[in-house]
């Protein structure tokens, strides 16, 4: 039997194992939209469920990258609550989150990605603000990052006492030298649009977490193909020891068929 494993480069649909690889070490939080019925969002890693917020506006839909949580622009405040921020980050000065997402329009908004749904500025990052400036908030002081274009997007924010750094498709783009806490005590995590304007148009198609600062190597992997924090598929392929003999043929051993009732039937000797 031969095993042949496959990278995995799709979205899991049902069944899933979160790979044991370097990467995984420290993530405390992973989400899908495909494993997912409503917006009671399921951490992968815990199992743990947190009941909806603010669902208006927001639906199940299906991007680029298979399904999604789309959210609209048709109100404000709109949250997929995701965990206690207590459970995803064991240190107030240390953490990592990424996301993908779609932008599904042209218009510059406010978009939330993941944050801290009672006060972004605690914990967040706006990708992009209305200006299209990136804005990453908390682990030290405000990093901004401007000039940056938006579409299809694997983001990854991480902070510590290597400074505050973000990635998008596996390049950085920003950092800075900040550090700092953020509050954990009583606080959701969530990923939104905009909780004071009119949402962003977007489609998420992953989100996960980690308690610690992720390094620049691992920060570029993941937003190159996060899918790979899931274990690759198998493939089996079944084998035999020893091939059967075959009988071998040839033109002296070859007999004329004949004509039947029910039609020609070829006869062939085998030597």
């Amino acid at each position: 039997m031969i095993i042949v494993k496959r990278s995995r480069l799709i979205q899991p649909q049902a069944s899933y194992q979160i790979a044991r690889i370097p990467l995984t070490v420290g993530m405390t939080g992973l989400w899908l939209p495909s494993l997912s019925t409503d917006f009671s969002a399921r951490n992968l890693v815990t199992g743990i469920s947190q009941s909806p917020l603010g669902q208006t506006g927001q639906q199940l839909a299906i991007g680029a990258q298979g399904p999604a949580w789309s959210v609209s622009s048709s109100g404000s405040g709109r949250f997929v609550q995701l965990a206690n921020m207590e459970e995803l980050f064991s240190s107030a000065s240390t953490g990592s989150f990424g996301i993908w997402k779609q932008k599904t329009d042209t218009t510059q908004r406010i978009a939330l990605t993941f944050c801290d749904v009672s006060n972004p500025f605690n914990l967040g990052a706006f990708a992009p603000y209305s200006d299209g400036t990136l804005y990453f908030e908390g682990w030290g002081s405000e990093l901004a990052i401007s000039g940056l274009t938006y579409g299809q997007d694997r983001l990854l924010f991480t902070g510590g006492q290597a400074g505050k750094r973000v990635y998008k498709n596996g390049s950085l783009v920003g950092s800075n030298a900040g550090t700092g806490s953020v509050t954990l005590t009583g606080r959701v995590a969530g990923i939104s649009s905009d909780a004071e304007n009119n949402n962003d148009y977007a489609n998420v198609f992953i989100v996960a977490a980690w308690n610690r600062q992720l390094s620049d190597s691992e920060a570029r992997a993941w937003t190159r193909n996060p899918w790979q924090v899931f274990a690759p598929r198998q493939i089996v392929i079944p084998t035999i020891t020893a091939a059967p003999s075959l009988p071998t043929l040839s033109a002296a051993t070859y007999v004329p068929g004949s004509i039947t009732a029910t039609g020609f039937r070829p006869r062939v000797t085998a030597s």
